[in-house]
């Protein structure tokens, strides 16, 4: 509370309108410094899969894809149903990654039947209320900026396009960094009050753990 304070002195005296203001810009450095551990450890995990090695195999990917859709087929279905993701504007909308991993997997030689039984992670966040959505969905927004260096790195070992197995992580490509920007202006606008970034916080971080554990079993249940 302490150091909210002192955020809020900082734009203009501790007044409540002015430290709400702050507030809601104080929500990206919130989400970025107390996240940083699992944040880290999730890095950690998928680089130990290879994912950016230069020997990348083809069957290796496959597997890490099949392993990231086990973890978003459920998490994404948990999220849409969240909150009223459509009366938060234009930005409001999640536009869901899972059907790009599974035209990678198709086009990466997985069959329509072995998609189906492929293993889902049952362990994911609680995500009851808007500050706890918003934070959940922070690390998938995260990742898909991200996603443009795995991407280039796919294309460069792999020879792979969005066509032939690359969807997922190249996303919506050069719109990524925009769409990211507007997702932050819209943490910004609805995460204020502290109690309510609080939430959010801790359910990114809770995001960012579980994903970890599921890679961590190798994508089995």
């Amino acid at each position: 509370m302490a150091a909210a304070w002192v955020s809020g002195a900082r734009c203009g005296g501790g007044r409540a309108v002015v430290y709400e203001e702050c507030g809601g810009a104080m929500i990206r450095r919130r989400l970025r410094e107390e996240t940083s551990q699992q944040h880290a450890l999730l890095e950690q995990r998928m680089l130990a899969g290879g994912l950016l090695g230069d020997d990348l195999a083809r069957s290796s990917y496959r597997a890490l894809l099949a392993r990231f859709h086990g973890f978003y087929a459920p998490f994404e279905s948990l999220l849409a149903n969240a909150t009223d993701w459509e009366s938060l504007g234009p930005v409001g909308p999640y536009r869901a990654r899972t059907p790009r991993l599974a035209s990678d997997l198709l086009a990466l030689g997985v069959a329509d039947d072995a998609l189906e039984r492929l293993p889902r992670c049952a362990d994911l966040p609680i995500l009851s209320g808007l500050p706890r959505a918003l934070g959940a969905r922070y690390v998938v927004e995260g990742a898909a900026l991200g996603g443009q260096i795995i991407t280039r790195h796919v294309r460069r070992t792999l020879n792979l396009d969005v066509e032939t197995g690359c969807a997922f992580f190249t996303g919506d490509g050069e719109e990524v960094g925009r769409h990211w920007r507007a997702f932050l202006g819209l943490l910004e606008s609805r995460l204020l009050a502290l109690d309510d970034q609080s939430a959010a916080v801790a359910a990114a971080a809770e995001t960012f753990a579980a994903f970890a554990r599921w890679l961590d079993q190798g994508g089995h249940a």
